[in-house]
């Protein structure tokens, strides 16, 4: 314990020595979620590799075409009807 005590002393008694290392903490993070992205676009790009469509995570756009129909029904031209919440069968008025 008396290691980390001396550590943590010289770190506070030099301002400077403790932004040091914050900035070399955040490098390091940054650089660690950097390799885990690029391990992660690169297993997408060969499974999409591997399923031969061509395109890659890293690039893919938007051709500018329209898919098709929209899987949103445009409506009806019918009326507007408002049910009362009673049921027919049971008898309602």
């Amino acid at each position: 314990m008396g290691v980390i005590k001396a550590i943590a002393t010289l770190i506070n008694a030099f301002p400077a020595l403790a932004k040091f290392l914050e900035r070399l903490n955040s490098a390091i993070k940054e650089k660690n979620a950097r390799e885990r992205y690029e391990s992660k676009a690169d297993a997408i790009d060969a499974a999409v590799s591997a399923a031969n469509s061509g395109v890659s995570a890293r690039s893919v756009e938007w051709s500018g075409e329209d898919a098709g129909t929209s899987a949103v029904s445009s409506g009806s031209d019918g009326s507007t009807t408002i049910h009362d919440g009673r049921s027919q069968e049971a008898g309602g008025v």
